[in-house]
C-alpha cells in the first residue's frame, strides 16, 4: 500500500466543511505545489483502502500557507467518496 496526497481548497461561500478537490498526487511535494492560498490544504490517504462513511477531519491535514496550520476553524471537511 502506498500513500496518495489529496490537495483541496476550502469553499468559503458554502457550508462549514465544504471544499473542492484540486488534485490527487503520488508525491507530497507535488501536492504542496498545488496549494496556492491559505484556503488550500493537503492530507495523505492510503491507496486501495476503503474510507469510513460520514464526515470527519482527515488525519494528517496540513494548511501550508497558514502561519499556524490548524483545523480549528474547520471541524469536519467532507471527504469525497
Amino acid at each position: 500500500m502506498g500513500f496518495l496526497w489529496v490537495c483541496g481548497v476550502r469553499v468559503e461561500s458554502q457550508d462549514l466543511g465544504s471544499w473542492d478537490l484540486v488534485g490527487v498526487y503520488t508525491d507530497r511535494s507535488l501536492a504542496l505545489q498545488a496549494c496556492q492560498s491559505e484556503n488550500h490544504f493537503l492530507f495523505p490517504v492510503v491507496a486501495n483502502m476503503e474510507c469510513r462513511a460520514g464526515t470527519e477531519t482527515p488525519a494528517g491535514v496540513e494548511w501550508p500557507h497558514r502561519e499556524i496550520p490548524s483545523t480549528n476553524d474547520w471541524e469536519s471537511p467532507r471527504i469525497p467518496r
